[in-house]
Parts: C-alpha cells; structure tokens; sequence
C-alpha cells in the first residue's frame, strides 16, 4: 500500500471488509504506515501490521556493531525475519498482527541482536574475539538506557542547623 495514509486508494478497514467479507479472511495486511486498529461488523478486532523498518534495523544494527559484521549479507536479514515470527504470538495472530506489538520493540530488537551475534559466531563473519559465552548478557550491555543511576541521597534531610536562621 502506498503511503502517506491520507493518499492511500484503500484504507485498512476497507481492506479488512472485503478480505473478511470476500475471501473468507484469508488476506494478511501490513502497511508502510500506521495504522489504527480495526473493529469489524462481526465484532472480531484486527490490528494492522507496520511493515516497516522500525522492526528492522535497530536490532539488526545492535547485532552487527556488537560483533563487528563488516557484510550484512541477505542471511542476516532471513535470521532476522525469523526472529521477529518467533516473537509473534498465538494471541497475535488471532487479532490479525503480522509483527509483535509495537509497544515490544525493545525487547524485540534485544533478541534480533543475539541471534545476529550468535549467526556471526557461527559462521566466521564477526570480527570482536574472543566469543562471549553469554550473547544475551554481552548485547545488553551494549545497550543505551536513559535511566541513570542517582548520586544523590533519595530523601535527603537537611541538618536542623542548616535549616535555622542564621543571625548576620
């Protein structure tokens, strides 16, 4: 489907409609852009999959920079793709999503990034030796959060002499 939304010829519940309606609901919908969940007539909800990048390249990205993959070769994007269906669950389905929820993009590209570091180990493409024996553990740690540790004292009282009014 062409994208931005507002330009598409079919829109997603119109798709959902006819391939319930139509063909029995044996279509599969994703789409470059977002779209918003779909209730249909018969009361079942479908979520429309964003078969974009986002699902992508972050994982992958972490993997090869992790282990130093100087080619992504098409077998990084298949284990990569596969990493991504294992994700998808049975519930998943059932709503008619084609990828993971959005809201687990985290921890979906934690797992692309250990299987591309364990695929570069196994087949001589990383370039960072020695092999960690914990893939998991070594990705994670390679990760960027925004939380910080504090450095300060969570409930800090202050000295009840400083707290006094001092005469000048």
């Amino acid at each position: 489907m062409q994208k931005p939304c507002h330009i598409m010829h079919r829109n997603s519940v119109d798709y959902h409609v006819h391939v319930s309606f139509v063909h029995q609901g044996r279509g599969i919908f994703a789409s470059g852009s977002p779209f918003s969940k779909v209730t249909l007539p018969n009361g079942q909800t479908f979520y429309p999959g964003q078969g974009n990048n986002a699902y992508v390249f972050p994982g992958v990205a972490l993997g090869v920079i992790a282990c130093g993959v100087r080619h992504i070769s098409e077998d990084i994007f298949l284990t990569t793709a596969e990493a991504i269906a294992e994700d998808v669950t049975e519930e998943n389905l059932a709503e008619g999503r084609l990828y993971p929820p959005l809201s687990t993009i985290r921890e979906v590209s934690m797992k692309i990034a250990v299987k591309i570091v364990d695929y570069a180990y196994r087949n001589n493409l990383a370039s960072w030796y020695p092999e960690p024996q914990d893939k998991e553990a070594f990705v994670k740690a390679l990760v960027y959060s925004p939380d910080y540790d504090s450095f300060t004292i969570e409930n800090y009282q202050w000295p009840e002499n400083a707290r006094q009014i001092q005469d000048v």
